[in-house]
């Protein structure tokens, strides 16, 4: 890798940083609500974040030799429909596996955003209210997101 590369990287991991500190700064983000349009704000300062360390992956990627596999010889079974991941200590409750950085930005829902559908969860639109609302689901993507930081690799 050449210098010019290593000083953009270096540029790109500053701005992500300064991105995931400016956020945690936000009033309100230690007790875990945010008024919706400072919401809606941190969730779009958030996405440029991303978008950058996704790039920067894809520029490490081009670093590392090509990892030569075995080809597999048969499938895996087929899971049942609508099975879960199961912790091996209680085989009846869920596993919750922590976030993981997502390479590709997920699409809302069209009917969604355009108020044609009920939104629950994540996929809900920010309103521009006042209210406040939970910052849970920005938490958990700045963690996942501060994981790549940590290890870029």
């Amino acid at each position: 890798m050449d210098q010019a590369t290593q000083n953009t990287l270096q540029r790109v991991w500053t701005l992500v940083a300064s991105v995931l500190g400016g956020l945690a700064a936000l009033p309100g983000f230690v007790r875990g609500w945010l008024p919706g349009p400072v919401l809606a704000r941190a969730f779009r300062e958030l996405r440029q974040g991303e978008s950058a360390a996704r790039r920067a992956i894809a520029v490490l990627a081009q670093e590392v030799p090509e990892a030569r596999h075995k080809t597999p010889t048969h499938l895996p079974e087929p899971r049942p429909l609508g099975a879960t991941a199961q912790t091996p200590a209680d085989p009846h409750k869920p596993h919750a596996a922590p976030l993981a950085f997502v390479l590709s930005d997920p699409m809302p829902d069209p009917l969604v955003l355009a108020g044609l559908k009920g939104g629950e969860g994540p996929q809900s639109p920010i309103v521009s209210t006042g209210a406040e609302r939970p910052a849970t689901g920005l938490k958990a993507r700045m963690a996942a997101l501060q994981a790549v930081l940590d290890d870029p690799t």
